[in-house]
């Protein structure tokens, strides 16, 4: 069980092939020993658990319900753990409420009896934040991971994985909803996590967080290298889905930096270039990413195709009730529409996505586009009584109007980790000693330093301790 959750996955084959073996040997000696259901019990159960680690949702899925009908008087914990497979495997597929209702099982299982099992809780809240965050829900999902955060903290003694899937969600809907303060301290502590902390979706939103936050800053080849880093991660530990993701994750921002050459390159190598309605020999993950990434490539060159071709995916997420996903296609479309030089298309577009987005509390994904929407944004005027819609709007003229937006989100305030770091810097230590004074790998500490630089706008580390001796950092 400790195997499948943390780094030796492979070891986990040989623990269960002995466990059949010793099961084998049971069978022969005392046939009617209830210790062989007990095995059967527990060999299926990791092996659930092994196959959902690794990423086959499909089968987790099955092999989840098939447990669950098989064994209903297992102990509370072990039926936990099948319920929040099975509420992973939903996410995957895109069943929201099914994945909705098996996470509130897993919590129930997990509070069953005297004893909470707080890994399951955990585990079943990142969930529950998990589905939410797919609906487009933010801030429930928020809430629900902010919970898990909080028991992982109080009960595990904040278990590096069980804090970090909540912590991976956190992030990416700081950084979502614009808080860049919240978006740094969770990426302080993302960045001490192991490369295979949890499933997929979580190791994810962990390079996705930390990218986004580099492209927030303006580091945009920091963030690129993170992105190449997160799929390197995924290829050796086969997870295609965490490479594929990211790689799409890769496209979208070079698009935006209009590197639309090196986005092809890379879109092409991960099968989501292309004609996004062709989908014969695309599988759902690469259609997906097909439209959300793949689409912004050729925009340019045939926009009025890509506006046309976006329509099916706008209305099935409208039907889904995919709320952020909806969102992005149609910024994605108004942008299409926008090269065709068809303004009233692309405003109608844009006005869509403002009024979804401002009723979930959406901000960035605007300020995201405002290199393409940005001239719209500020001149946009809704006739609307939705006072959420006007707020999203003020908002966005007020950041735009600035002399240095969009670009420019984050301060540049050292954080209370970066603090730590300058202030050991100012003395005879090594980088490897500063690393283990602060409890952390040296390759974090040179991620750190890195960004440390960067606001502090040095080269090095003596130019570091000089401007923050000027900033009073030093006596802080």
């Amino acid at each position: 069980y400790v195997l499948a959750f943390f780094s030796e996955r492979q070891g986990v084959l040989e623990q269960i092939e002995l466990m059949r073996e010793r099961r084998e040997q049971l069978q022969s000696q005392t046939p009617d020993s209830p210790q062989i259901a007990e095995m059967d019990c527990s060999t299926e159960h990791l092996e659930m658990i092994r196959v959902s680690l690794n990423d086959q949702y499909a089968e987790a899925g099955e092999q989840a319900e098939r447990w669950l009908a098989r064994w209903p008087r297992a102990s509370a914990n072990m039926r936990g753990d099948a319920w929040n497979v099975l509420a992973w495997a939903s996410n995957s597929r895109g069943d929201i409420d099914v994945g909705l209702r098996a996470a509130d099982n897993a919590r129930r299982c997990a509070r069953e009896g005297a004893q909470a099992y707080y890994y399951v809780l955990v585990w079943s809240y990142a969930l529950r934040a998990l589905l939410l965050m797919k609906r487009g829900d933010y801030l429930p999902a928020r809430e629900s991971a902010e919970q898990g955060l909080l028991a992982a903290i109080e009960h595990t003694g904040g278990n590096p994985s069980l804090s970090g899937m909540c912590r991976a969600v956190l992030g990416c809907i700081a950084y979502e909803l614009g808080d860049h303060a919240a978006l740094e301290e969770l990426v302080d502590h993302i960045l001490n996590l192991p490369e295979d902390f949890g499933q997929a979706d979580f190791m994810i939103l962990r390079y996705q967080a930390q990218a986004r936050m580099l492209f927030q800053r303006g580091d945009a080849e920091h963030a690129l290298e993170t992105l190449e880093q997160g799929q390197a991660v995924g290829r050796s530990h086969g997870l295609p889905r965490c490479t594929l993701s990211l790689a799409a994750e890769q496209c979208v921002w070079l698009c935006r930096l209009e590197r639309f050459e090196q986005a092809r390159e890379i879109a092409g190598r991960h099968g989501f270039a292309g004609d996004m309605n062709q989908q014969a020999n695309r599988d759902r993950l690469q259609a997906d990413k097909a439209c959300r990434a793949g689409s912004r490539i050729d925009l340019r060159q045939t926009p009025r195709q890509t506006a046309r071709g976006l329509d099916a995916a706008i209305e099935y997420c409208d039907r889904r009730g995919f709320a952020h996903r909806h969102t992005e296609l149609l910024l994605i479309q108004a942008i299409a529409h926008r090269h065709a030089d068809d303004a009233r298309a692309a405003s109608a577009s844009l006005r869509r996505a403002l009024l979804i987005g401002a009723r979930q509390g959406y901000f960035q994904m605007f300020l995201d586009e405002a290199g393409d929407l940005g001239e719209m944004m500020t001149q946009i005027r809704l006739d609307d009584k939705d006072e959420a819609v006007k707020a999203l709007l003020v908002r966005l003229q007020a950041q735009l109007e600035q002399p240095d937006a969009p670009g420019d989100g984050l301060t540049k305030k050292l954080s209370r980790r970066e603090i730590q770091i300058v202030q050991r810097l100012d003395s005879d230590l090594k980088n490897r000693e500063i690393a283990a004074a602060i409890f952390v790998s040296e390759g974090t500490l040179k991620w750190h330093l890195h960004n440390i630089y960067g606001k502090l706008g040095v080269k090095n580390r003596s130019g570091a301790v000089l401007r923050a001796r000027e900033l009073n950092y030093l006596d802080a």
